[in-house]
């Protein structure tokens, strides 16, 4: 209500989250309905939408957003899967050396454009094409290709185990999200090397994607994952 305001925020994850108030309803509108959430302190609520209404706020305006008044407008708050800035990378016409990650001069390797990120769930936007390189992810990314998995191939070189190693190092926070990649273990047909390696605390979520000819699929030692709309085939082990 107006003397209480905002109960609830967006953090980095786009979750509605309590901003530290206890026992309080905050009104949300999700399509046509209006739900009244009870957050509290130990509470975290999920939201899985393109975007949420909310109504409120505090006197510091903290709705996850720089220069919300206090109000009892409904806001249209937008949830996207990713903070911070864009890289492009281009097996065709990019450049590790002299590129610089946008539209126009991208990278010519997803680990250069992932070397260059600095943010939390900075996202990587791959062009059509073959990329046979190995990829280390020590922090959160967004990895999309921008036009699916029928031409933008992800191929392990063979003197190299793990295609893609993920490693959050029992600390920080590290989810990779993958969207839209073929990857191949060994275009020439046999069975070898790992897809990807998920570690310590770490976070896989692969999508829309296929992943063929590897010796073994998914590897962990504490890590997760989450597979979406993806196809394995002609693989090894698990």
């Amino acid at each position: 209500d107006d003397s209480t305001g905002w109960a609830v925020g967006l953090n980095d994850h786009h979750q509605i989250v309590d901003n530290g108030y206890k026992n309080v309803f905050s009104p949300v509108q999700v399509g046509e309905k209006v739900l009244s959430l009870q957050v509290g302190s130990m509470h975290a609520v999920s939201v899985a939408l393109d975007s949420v209404r909310v109504r409120g706020s505090n006197n510091q305006g903290q709705l996850g957003l720089p220069g919300m008044d206090r109000t009892d407008d409904w806001k249209s708050i937008p949830l996207q899967s990713y903070y911070g800035p864009t890289y492009y990378v281009s097996a065709s016409i990019g450049s590790d050396e002299t590129g610089d990650g946008q539209v126009a001069s991208p990278f010519k390797s997803i680990q250069a454009a992932f070397d260059r990120t600095t943010s939390p769930y900075d996202t990587i936007n791959v062009f059509p094409g073959t990329y046979e390189n190995a990829l280390v992810v020590n922090r959160s990314v967004v990895l999309m290709s921008t036009d699916g998995p029928d031409s933008t191939l992800l191929v392990r070189p063979l003197d190299i185990g793990t295609h893609i190693n993920v490693n959050g190092g029992f600390q920080a926070e590290v989810v990779l999200k993958m969207d839209g990649f073929t990857m191949f273990g060994d275009v020439h047909g046999g069975l070898s090397g790992v897809t990807i390696r998920t570690e310590r605390f770490a976070v896989t979520e692969l999508s829309n994607s296929i992943v063929r000819n590897y010796g073994q699929v998914l590897s962990t030692y504490y890590g997760w994952y989450t597979i979406t709309n993806s196809v394995f085939y002609n693989n090894g082990t698990f």
